[in-house]
């Protein structure tokens, strides 16, 4: 064992007389069983800290080990208990007159709610913390944590600009472990990007510095994640050896919601090799773990993987059913992102899923349904569409091969069902419902004629049939210019 485990081991004997007199070395030896994951030895070394602290009127130490307890005890799943210890923690921080210990407590109470699914609460607490006079190491966690706010919240680009203060924070204050924090959620936000090269290096840094910092439970995140990099550089083995190791850590460190996400991930992998059967076992038991752990977002993703594999085995209502559900929770967990974004490609998480779900069942039909996406798109904006609502037909457009009642209660963002059910509709009412003339939606209008034209263009006269005269216009000047 290193010398740090061994001086608390062999310090228990004479505990009461350590305890009173030394509660800075009880909180070295705290933070060091922390970083190697002796979680139970972690904690008794706080508490005795936390005595310690106590009885010698020592106020900096308390709400420091306080704080830290409260970060064991989350990770436990004990988050009442931790939440209470931030609450002490930033009372003897105040009582104290040390601003930089009552933004810690701060900060780590809104990462307790944030792990909790509770953003508002969460970034409430980070903007209170960063009112206050605090250094440059401080400030870059209290970015990290404000740019994964932003990102879980699907404002990736905002994100990308706060982990990247976090990172200037950090090494202003020479902070290598604070460094190595910035560079995984930099991987993290760059896979929501789909910049996979970007994640890869950013991860490979992280790992570096991990190595140096012997932090288990950040070297476990950072192999997760750069795992899902990985698998977007179509290098499958590498992903996969890197999840079974952050399985592996995970395991030890009894974190059943980071070991649902890696058993996700694992899944994934053997879902694009073709081992639909293992695929399937390691993504039940990621969605058991998730549900077990009242992680909803991490049983979202989980689920919403099942499907794809329900899909490819040919069970495609089964797939349906499911995805729906995945759907609806990352659409609460993770909701659109600024209309722009969506104009750029950068899809809600909830809008992907149903894409990779069409990828799953029929290929062709999605490359088919992402051409209509932008073509919809041109000819909304020359039909003077805001950009809100060509965000909008954007999303109809790329699930219009879906049923539209699958997509109804709060599964997409915004209620694409009417345009996508009666974009087959003419105005001469030879349509699969039979409406005519301005009873079709014009969404539904500019869906189909860019649908029809993709899949068998008909003739002028048709044409003018079916679609208003400006929708007809509009499109042929699309199509010159083009040509």
């Amino acid at each position: 064992m290193v010398a740090g485990q061994a001086e608390g081991e062999a310090g228990a004997e004479d505990a009461p007389a350590l305890r009173v007199s030394c509660p800075q070395p009880l909180l070295r030896a705290a933070r060091e069983y922390d970083r190697k994951g002796h979680i139970e030895e972690a904690v008794s070394a706080y508490e005795a800290a936390i005595a310690a602290a106590e009885l010698a009127g020592d106020h900096d130490t308390l709400a420091e080990a306080l704080r830290r307890l409260a970060v064991v005890r989350c990770r436990q799943q004990k988050t009442a208990e931790a939440r209470a210890l931030c609450r002490r923690s930033e009372a003897v921080a105040l009582e104290a007159g040390h601003p930089g210990l009552v933004a810690e407590a701060l900060n780590t109470a809104g990462g307790i709610d944030l792990i909790d699914e509770r953003f508002d609460a969460a970034r409430a607490l980070f903007l209170r913390a960063s009112a206050l006079d605090i250094d440059p190491d401080l400030r870059g966690r209290v970015e990290q944590n404000l740019g994964t706010v932003a990102s879980t919240q699907g404002d990736h680009p905002h994100a990308l600009e706060r982990y990247r203060r976090s990172l200037t924070g950090f090494l202003a204050a020479a902070n290598d472990h604070g460094c190595a924090v910035a560079y995984h959620n930099l991987g993290v936000v760059s896979i929501d990007l789909r910049l996979w090269a970007e994640a890869d290096r950013y991860l490979g840094l992280c790992l570096e510095a991990v190595r140096a910092t012997g932090d288990l439970h950040l070297r476990g995140l950072a192999l997760l994640n750069r795992a899902e990099a990985l698998i977007g550089l179509d290098r499958l083995r590498e992903a996969g050896l890197a999840a079974e190791s952050a399985s592996g850590i995970f395991d030890e460190l009894h974190a059943p919601r980071e070991l649902a996400d890696a058993y996700r991930v694992r899944g994934s992998v053997f879902r694009k090799n073709g081992e639909l059967g293992r695929a399937q076992a390691r993504l039940r038991l990621a969605v058991e773990f998730a549900s077990a752990s009242g992680c909803a977002l991490s049983e979202a993703e989980a689920s919403r993987e099942l499907a794809l594999v329900l899909m490819a085995l040919g069970r495609g209502a089964d797939a349906a059913a499911l995805m729906a559900q995945a759907a609806g929770e990352l659409e609460r967990l993770k909701p659109a992102s600024r209309p722009s974004r969506i104009l750029a490609g950068e899809y809600p998480a909830s809008v992907r899923a149903w894409g990779e779900l069409l990828a799953v069942a029929d290929p062709q039909g999605a490359r088919h349904a992402e051409r209509v996406a932008a073509g919809a798109v041109d000819l909304a904006r020359l039909l003077g569409y805001g950009e809100e609502a060509q965000a909008r037909l954007r999303i109809g457009a790329c699930l219009h091969p879906f049923d539209p009642a699958r997509l109804l209660d709060g599964t997409v963002p915004w209620d694409v069902g009417p345009m996508i059910r009666h974009h087959a509709e003419r105005r001469d009412g030879s349509g699969p419902f039979g409406l005519r003339g301005d009873a079709i939606p014009l969404d539904a209008e500019i869906l189909g004629i860019v649908d029809a034209h993709d899949t068998e263009p008909p003739t002028d006269g048709a044409a003018g049939r079916w679609w208003r005269a400006d929708v007809v216009s509009a499109f042929r000047r699309i199509g010159s210019s083009a040509g």
